[in-house]
């Protein structure tokens, strides 16, 4: 078996490398997102990675389905390719169980290959980006284990199910072009029924799934209605080329159904992974300029006294670097009361602030609502906090969705008592119009260099935080971008290898080379823009979850903010790309030479 294997392989290494080489792509990128969803989850991380951490959990699950669907049609490619070869072995009297061995053993060889080599390049480019951003490069052992285990798993299992596809294939059976015509119409009905369903839906969530379900489903029937619409409309129009290019897609398929839904689900992912990133961005800026209700912020080094000039012009607070004694995180314990909500809003999400006023032996707190599902808090919950030399033991009665991450807030009063033994006592001024007359009253307390920030200043430094904070995401989704046009690239490879011999019979009955060169580009262009199209309407409605999605893992509000232009560049590239790549591709296949090796290797 493991002869054969081999043999096999060396055989078939020019289509075999093709499978290893969008195989090696895909995992490649696998390891990139589990090792550094490791390093995000190590303890020596900020607490606020969390919410990357989510993000990527998630889009490492999609992603290997993407993967999965990817190899899945270039595997099933190859083995139709190799359909003579597996009904000679079968006519010689191999036993299905014997050419299933054989088969299976070179599957394992070359996953075992392809994951090696994809743990090689997933390292350098992991290297790459987490010296990029001045995070530790060692391995995380136990992800790399992960990435073996799936890799293998997902080679394996793919080529096991499409073998069996394609096997069952030597068995010819006659098609039914009504019963095939019947079936579209009942999954036409049914996907209807589900999107007019979901328009009645008062949930948003129940909506976007039942949405979502209906739209899979009308797939397949819209998508063999419009293809034979074009066909109709080329024949009435005594367009040869084109009406046979379309014959040939109806023809196959199942094989242009499956290179569309790879194409759409690409497309999707970076519509709402650019649009989640774009709003959390967009929102965060927003929030930052609309936050603010004062002109100027003074601070001081040593706390005062507190002083009235006029209330409605200045809020006296107290604000004091703290640490969590759970896991060492950085906060800014902000002493406030009801007069803030003058300078700066809070948005609830739990509580109020009224609850701050509340008496006992713990300091109540509203603390962020990221911070709170980060660190598995509840409401109620008592936990500690170092400020300066003293442990303040502190009480959760609300929570804020905010996009400024650590700060804690107390009541002013109970705070300055805990910390000075006496009420009154402020080190930050929040200022409505001129802060001259502000400095001049610190100045007679004694104040010792007043810093003073202007509203603008901070509003930037705020927006340049939040910005960082999403630099990792930006660099992260630039990378799959660059993954998923070489998947979508490869798999129109394998499929133009797999028309050698159509094309060769194509030129030998007479036709010319750039007729058949036109009849694989057409056949490309209906695949790539249908699977764009669909990509964003599937991207369209998985945006909509993007409100809920943000709520739960970061605890922040979001306006969803579309960058078209953006996507519309990309997905015009991305086709661009494709298309030039498919041309390419058909010239190399129908010349002479590409042909007779195309014939000598099978």
């Amino acid at each position: 078996m493991i002869s054969f294997a081999l043999d096999s392989l060396k055989f078939n290494k020019k289509k075999y490398s093709i499978v290893a080489l969008l195989s090696t792509v895909g995992f490649s990128f696998i390891y990139f997102i589990l090792q550094v969803l490791g390093h995000l989850m190590k303890e020596d991380v900020a607490s606020d990675d969390n919410s990357f951490i989510v993000l990527m959990v998630a889009f490492v699950a999609v992603f290997i389905v993407c993967v999965y669907m990817s190899i899945s049609v270039v595997i099933h490619i190859f083995y139709k390719m190799r359909k003579n070869e597996l009904y000679i072995l079968k006519t010689l009297g191999a036993s299905k169980k014997k050419i299933r061995r054989m088969y299976k053993g070179e599957l394992i060889i070359l996953g075992l290959i392809i994951s090696i080599i994809s743990f090689f390049v997933g390292l350098v480019i992991t290297n790459t980006f987490l010296n990029y951003y001045n995070m530790k490069t060692s391995m995380n052992l136990g992800m790399v284990a992960i990435f073996f285990v799936i890799s293998n798993f997902i080679f394996v299992t793919i080529g096991s199910i499409q073998f069996k596809k394609v096997f069952k294939e030597l068995t010819p059976k006659i098609k039914n072009k009504k019963k095939k015509k019947a079936n579209y119409m009942l999954q036409a009905i049914v996907g209807i029924i589900f999107i007019v369903t979901s328009l009645f839906m008062t949930h948003q969530e129940i909506t976007v799934i039942t949405m979502f379900i209906g739209i899979g489903i009308l797939i397949n029937p819209v998508l063999f209605l419009i293809i034979s619409i074009l066909r109709v409309l080329f024949d009435l129009l005594k367009i040869p080329h084109l009406s046979i290019s379309l014959k040939q897609v109806l023809f196959n398929f199942k094989k242009i159904i499956s290179l569309t839904k790879n194409i759409a689900l690409s497309i999707a992912l970076i519509v709402m992974m650019f649009t989640l990133y774009h709003s959390l961005r967009s929102s965060g800026v927003q929030y930052s300029s609309e936050n603010m209700k004062f002109d100027s912020l003074i601070q001081v080094e040593n706390p005062v006294q507190d002083f009235t000039i006029n209330k409605d012009k200045i809020f006296n607070g107290l604000t004091l670097n703290g640490e969590l004694n759970k896991n060492n995180k950085k906060v800014l314990i902000a002493g406030i009361n009801e007069d803030y909500l003058k300078y700066e809003n809070l948005d609830f999400a739990n509580g109020s602030i009224s609850e701050l006023k509340k008496d006992g032996t713990e300091l109540p707190c509203i603390i962020p609502e990221l911070l709170r599902i980060n660190n598995g808090f509840k409401i109620g919950d008592v936990i500690q906090a170092k400020v300066l030399d003293k442990t303040l033991k502190i009480k959760i009665v609300g929570s804020i969705y905010t996009y400024n991450l650590s700060e804690i807030y107390v009541s002013k009063d109970t705070l300055s008592e805990a910390m000075f033994n006496t009420v009154n006592i402020s080190n930050v001024f929040y200022v409505k119009g001129d802060e001259a007359v502000v400095k001049n009253q610190l100045s007679k307390l004694g104040a010792s260099k007043p810093e003073v920030i202007e509203r603008d200043t901070l509003i930037q430094e705020y927006k340049a935080g939040i910005l960082n904070g999403t630099e990792m995401v930006k660099t992260f989704l630039y990378v799959y971008l660059a993954i998923s046009v070489f998947l979508i690239i490869n798999m129109f490879l394998m499929s133009v290898e797999e028309k050698s011999r159509y094309n060769g019979a194509f030129i030998t009955l007479g036709l010319r080379k750039s007729k058949v060169i036109l009849m694989s580009i057409i056949e490309g262009i209906v695949t790539v823009i249908l699977g764009s199209l669909l990509g964003i309407i599937i991207g369209g409605i998985l945006i909509k979850g993007l409100p809920m999605f943000t709520l739960a893992s970061y605890g922040v509000r979001v306006d969803i903010y579309i960058p078209n232009q953006f996507l519309m560049t990309v997905i015009l590239v991305t086709q661009l790309i494709t298309i030039v790549s498919i041309l390419i591709l058909s010239i190399f296949t129908t010349n002479g030479k590409t042909l007779k090796l195309v014939g000598k290797e099978e």
